[in-house]
């Protein structure tokens, strides 16, 4: 994540914030894969588990490519998570960037 500053017509100062989408799905698939693992190393000490993750690696139909989306400035910020302004595949869209956070594990 890089921070910008800009200005606008009235010169006071604004910060917007330009987010790697690339680098956040390959942070988000390390994390998925140490927690798959860890969950694996709990299941096999413990012989009475008969749950298990699996972690596909198939893309849905509702996914992007994060290289396409590029997302700009902050317009909303609620409980959860901001969303902001971008662009994918040349069309203008709204992102939402989940709060870290907000997620809890069991």
């Amino acid at each position: 994540m890089e921070i910008l500053e800009r200005s606008e017509k009235k010169r006071k100062p604004r910060v917007g914030i330009d987010i790697d989408i690339g680098k956040l799905d390959e942070q988000l698939q390390r994390h998925l894969d140490k927690v798959s693992m860890l969950m694996q190393k709990d299941s096999c000490h413990d012989d009475d588990k008969k749950s298990k993750i699996r972690v596909s690696t198939v893309k849905e139909n509702w996914e992007i490519d994060p290289i396409k989306l590029l997302l700009k400035s902050k317009f909303a910020r609620g409980t959860f998570g901001s969303v902001h302004r971008g662009v994918y595949d040349g069309i203008d869209v709204a992102g939402n960037v989940c709060m870290q956070e907000n997620v809890y594990y069991n």
